[in-house]
């Protein structure tokens, strides 16, 4: 969906290029489509094409930008390895999904979902808090057990 905003927003005789973390988009805007197309998107043994409308806007308006005379380039970045345009395209991609999710959703959902998280927090921070404690006991009784060896010794116990 990404890929169709900013090839829907940018000027149609400009050429762009398109860097994605998904081999199976660049796959599939390069050469599957055409593929696709030519068997009037059915697939052998019943396989779905996903977000066969996306694919489908997208390339119209590729043809759209290539009629104009402009060139649409699909380059493959490897993702979550600190590209700073990468990066900056999950965090909207995941804003944008945080944002349709929330309208998707009922008030009383969101309510019970909530609840649901705040008492997850709850057990992790208990699950710390306890953690902590044993920890502190531990240290504790390894100070006793050093001063115990201590007197021990000094009083030749």
């Amino acid at each position: 969906m990404a890929m169709y905003e900013a090839l829907k927003r940018t000027p149609v005789h400009r050429d762009v290029v398109i860097r994605t973390d998904s081999e199976t988009s660049k796959k599939c805007l390069e050469g599957r489509y055409k593929q696709w197309r030519l068997r009037s998107f059915k697939q052998p043994k019943g396989y779905v094409i996903e977000n066969e409308d996306v694919v489908k806007n997208i390339n119209d308006v590729v043809g759209r930008r290539r009629a104009a005379g402009a060139t649409t380039t699909y380059v493959w970045i490897r993702g979550h390895v600190g590209d700073v345009g990468n990066e900056a395209a999950d965090k909207l991609a995941k804003r944008g999904a945080r944002r349709q999710w929330y309208k998707t959703t009922s008030a009383a959902d969101r309510a019970e979902i909530a609840k649901e998280e705040r008492a997850k927090r709850e057990v992790l921070r208990t699950e710390r808090e306890l953690k902590k404690r044993v920890e502190d006991g531990r240290k504790r009784l390894a100070e006793m057990r050093t001063v115990a060896g201590a007197e021990i010794a000094e009083f030749g116990v």
